[in-house]
Formats: structure tokens, C-alpha cells, sequence
């Protein structure tokens, strides 16, 4: 009796872990490296004394057509200051790779790292600027967690400059709090 007991006990319990294990959905990853997205980069111009007049614009900032470069293949990026979307220009290429880092190329003078959604809390990234090599900035990750969107949960990535007294906040898929390329 006492072993039916445990028996039935353990049986529930192996039925809940399974209910649970089988509703439970593990968060996917959301690339930023995406021809269907359209960003817009308010870009605000602190005026100076004695008017302190300040001016503003919005740059529009779309992927393209893919395009090769040292086998790689990158995303053409494309700006716009025209709200009716019209007019784009070419101003670098982008390419997300399988480990979550997504690389940018201005100028064809070689790769900056823009983000690593792959990071982990005290990580520290070493953004690169051109020529490659050259370290414009080192961050560190103070701490992730994660926000809904349109229904889905994106990573969230808190972000301090060792540099400066900078902060930031990357979103996986949707970029920096400074823009997309910033």
C-alpha cells in the first residue's frame, strides 16, 4: 500500500514536469540584420548661446541587397531624411553572424563590431572602429534581461562604456537606444 502510494505520487509528478517542460517555450532569437525593418534616428542639434536654438532631423535607415565582400556576404545600409521614404543613399554594409555579433563596414575600410547578442553579464566587448584593430571603445555588460515587444521577448542588454561615463541599452533585433548605427 505504502508503495502504491509513492508510486501515484511520483507519477503526478512526472505528468506536471512533463506539462510544464512542453508549455514552457525557450525565447528565439530575433535578428537585427533584417530587410523588412525600417528604423528612425531622431538626430537633435543643441543650439548654442545666446539663442540656444536647436534643430532636428530623422534619419530613416533600412538593409538592402546583399552584396560580397571577402566572401562575406553583408546587407547594403540605406539612409533617408525624406519622411515619404524615398531617396535612399548608401552609407555601409551590415552582416550578422551564426554567433550573434553583427559587424558594419563604412567606407570599405574595414569591419567595426556594432553588437554581440551572445554576451553574458560582465562581459566585456571591445567595439572596434576603422582601420580594423583599433579599439574606439571597450564595454562591459552590467546586466540582461529581457522586454516584450509586439508580443515577443527580446534580450536586453545594459550596456556601460569603460572609456567614459557612458551608458547604453541594446535590444536583440532592434539595436542600440543610439540607433541602430550609431
Amino acid at each position: 500500500m505504502f508503495y502504491l502510494t509513492i508510486m501515484k505520487k511520483l507519477m503526478i509528478l512526472l505528468i506536471t514536469c512533463n506539462f510544464y517542460a512542453l508549455t514552457i517555450k525557450a525565447q528565439n532569437y530575433h535578428p537585427i540584420v533584417d530587410t523588412n525593418k525600417v528604423w528612425s534616428v531622431l538626430n537633435v542639434v543643441y543650439g548654442a548661446p545666446p539663442n540656444y536654438d536647436s534643430s532636428y532631423n530623422t534619419k530613416f535607415i533600412k538593409f538592402g541587397l546583399d552584396t560580397i565582400i571577402n566572401t562575406l556576404c553583408y546587407k547594403e545600409v540605406l539612409e533617408t531624411y525624406n519622411v515619404n521614404l524615398i531617396n535612399w543613399t548608401s552609407f555601409g554594409y551590415i552582416r550578422e553572424d551564426t554567433s550573434k555579433k553583427v559587424f558594419f563596414i563604412y567606407d570599405n575600410n574595414g569591419e567595426t563590431l556594432l553588437y554581440d547578442f551572445n554576451a553574458n553579464i560582465n562581459d566585456t566587448i571591445a567595439l572596434t572602429l576603422n582601420p580594423p584593430g583599433f579599439v574606439l571603445d571597450s564595454v562591459v555588460v552590467d546586466s540582461i534581461d529581457s522586454i516584450s515587444l509586439s508580443g515577443e521577448y527580446r534580450k536586453r542588454f545594459f550596456i556601460r562604456s569603460l572609456n567614459c561615463n557612458k551608458t547604453d541599452i541594446w535590444i536583440e533585433g532592434v539595436g542600440s537606444f543610439l540607433g541602430v548605427i550609431y
